[in-house]
């Protein structure tokens, strides 16, 4: 999950409740970012985005050969 801390329309204490409701392994909130993060600051997104992905490909391509 990416949040932007500075989000007007939906508030960051938002940003943990989403594991109430979803499988959300990590958060990151982005402290200068609003409700457009990718676009606000798309460095700090690719930085918490890419890691995540290359942990989804390594694990579906364990779950593929099982």
């Amino acid at each position: 999950m990416i949040w932007g801390a500075s989000d007007p329309f939906l508030d960051v204490e938002f940003a943990e409740r989403q594991r109430d409701f979803f499988d959300v392994e990590d958060v990151a909130i982005l402290p200068d970012s609003g409700h457009w993060a990718f676009q606000d600051d798309p460095e700090r997104v690719s930085e918490s985005m890419i890691p995540f992905l290359r942990r989804q490909l390594v694990s579906g391509r364990a779950s593929a050969a099982s």
